[in-house]
């Protein structure tokens, strides 16, 4: 799962606007997971755990992750959140 850099800190910062932003990404996420063979297995804060049995599923679910963050941001207009293309993937 894409990990926003500096949650904490944008926690900090606007709560409401932090949660709204990763439930964006979230909203295309989780079904990507699902579609690729994965379950969601454990949640907290900005970080999802999921199991794939297939090594290939994973991969081929990222890159549509990756996808998916910049659609999610694309129409994002710059904010002070600093939510926009800040994530990192595992």
């Amino acid at each position: 799962m894409p990990n926003v850099v500096g949650f904490s800190r944008l926690m900090g910062e606007d709560e409401d606007a932090t949660h709204r932003a990763l439930g964006r990404l979230r909203a295309f996420v989780d079904p990507l997971i699902a579609r690729h063979g994965g379950r969601i297995v454990g949640t907290a804060g900005d970080s999802l755990l999921a199991d794939f049995s297939s090594v290939v599923d994973v991969l081929r679910c990222a890159v549509e992750m990756q996808r998916a963050a910049r659609t999610v941001n694309e129409p994002t207009p710059p904010a002070p959140s600093g939510v926009k293309d800040r994530y990192q993937s595992w």
